[in-house]
């Protein structure tokens, strides 16, 4: 089957529109103090040369993204080009420059906030239909189903447990995942998932001291220093017992300018028989930002804490070295008395002794495998302890590199 080139063409015009958009948005979001020098291309018809320098030059586009734009306004030109001598395209080519779309679509509708789809809204309302359904079977509620994903923009996804923004860096969890079996004894760098729980060990202590605070307090703050394992803790810990005392978690790791604002949808329709918990994980990247606005709508969120019903609760985490910036902000705006109240606060230190030898030896339980004697008690842990306590992600590296004899 042929295709006329002048519908081809047609069609990748409005593409160009579209992407220009598009790219006019990231440059605003992204562009800094350079904006208009970065848009001058784009105003000047130069849509090429600025895909070109926005991802060579700014590193703002990945490959990806600015190959897939190169190709579609090189397909532009050739069908202004191929109509003058009356060449046709198969549908072969319509299925390429399609399949490029889309893929870039999923792409700019998660970099661009608050736009909607550039291809067929129709996709994305059937998407978020059948994600609605999807989970109001397993146990959600149908209006917070609704609120979050209205919140959260295309890209959107669903398990029988969780709902899931990537653009936002949001998660809703209401019922606990179940538990999965360990690839590998010990993660090195990362981040234990909530699946991950009864791998997580040797953390009883500041667990138990966090859901304490959890149960008894509005607002909690973990703080520790980097590497101490506070995102491993609130993910594997905290979630999957408060899952099993039946709250809802809604969890946010990113901070761009809708993040804080799309909590709210899901505040104000969940239902008040059900405890809900939010969660800020990594607020420093909030901290390093400089957007005031991003960090009112945070101290907004801590005002309204006490005119919200008894369910509702806060658990801020944060990197150690930024815990004073938070405190004077929250004095000198006033109105957040909460985080300044001392028993807020849930300090995570490094491993003790005690802790370190669990988080050492657990792991192997089960999978054959053992650390001998001699090495963990001659060599790791005296090593790993010489300051008194161990970080835990430098004990998951070490402990890593040994693979064990067998038990």
């Amino acid at each position: 089957m042929l295709w006329d080139l002048g519908y081809l063409r047609q069609a990748l015009s409005e593409f160009r529109v579209s992407a220009e958009e598009v790219l006019r948005r990231v440059i605003a979001a992204r562009g800094g103090d350079r904006r208009d020098e970065l848009l001058r291309p784009l105003e000047q018809g130069q849509v090429t040369r600025a895909v070109e320098r926005l991802h060579r030059g700014e590193q703002l586009l990945p490959a990806r993204v600015a190959f897939h734009l190169l190709t579609l306004l090189a397909w532009g030109n050739y069908a202004s080009h191929a109509q003058r001598r009356g060449h046709q395209a198969t549908t072969a080519d319509l299925a390429i420059l399609l399949s490029l779309s889309v893929e870039l679509e999923e792409w700019l509708s998660s970099e661009v906030e608050g736009k909607g789809s550039i291809f067929d809204a129709e996709d994305q309302a059937l998407r978020r239909r059948q994600l609605e359904e999807q989970s109001t079977e397993h146990g959600l509620d149908a209006e917070v189903a609704a609120a979050f994903l209205g919140a959260a923009g295309p890209g959107a996804s669903a398990t029988d447990c969780r709902l899931l923004a990537p653009g936002l860096g949001l998660e809703l969890f209401w019922r606990r995942p179940p538990p999965r079996p360990a690839a590998e004894p010990y993660r090195g760098l990362l981040a234990f998932e909530p699946e991950d729980a009864l791998q997580l060990h040797g953390r009883a202590v500041p667990l138990e001291r966090l859901e304490q605070n959890v149960d008894t307090r509005r607002l909690t703050i973990l703080s520790g220093a980097s590497g101490a394992g506070k995102t491993s803790l609130l993910r594997a810990g905290l979630l999957p017992s408060l899952l099993e005392l039946g709250c809802g978690v809604l969890l946010l790791r990113d901070y761009g300018p809708r993040a804080l604002a799309a909590l709210r949808p899901v505040i104000g329709v969940w239902p008040e028989r059900r405890p809900l918990v939010i969660v800020l994980d990594q607020l420093e990247r909030l901290l390093v930002s400089g957007t005031p606005a991003l960090q009112e709508d945070l101290l907004a969120l801590v005002r309204e804490l006490d005119q919200a019903g008894p369910g509702l609760r806060l658990v801020l985490s944060l990197r150690e070295e930024h815990l004073g910036r938070l405190l004077r902000e929250a004095a000198a705006a006033g109105g957040a008395e909460l985080l300044l109240e001392s028993d807020a606060l849930v300090a995570l230190g490094p491993l003790d002794a005690a802790g370190a030898r669990e988080a050492a030896e657990r792991p192997l339980q089960g999978t054959g495998l053992r650390l001998e004697a001699e090495l963990l008690d001659g060599e790791l842990l005296p090593d790993l302890l010489q300051a008194g306590g161990t970080l835990p992600c430098n004990l998951q590296l070490v402990c890593g590199r040994q693979s064990g004899v067998p038990g």
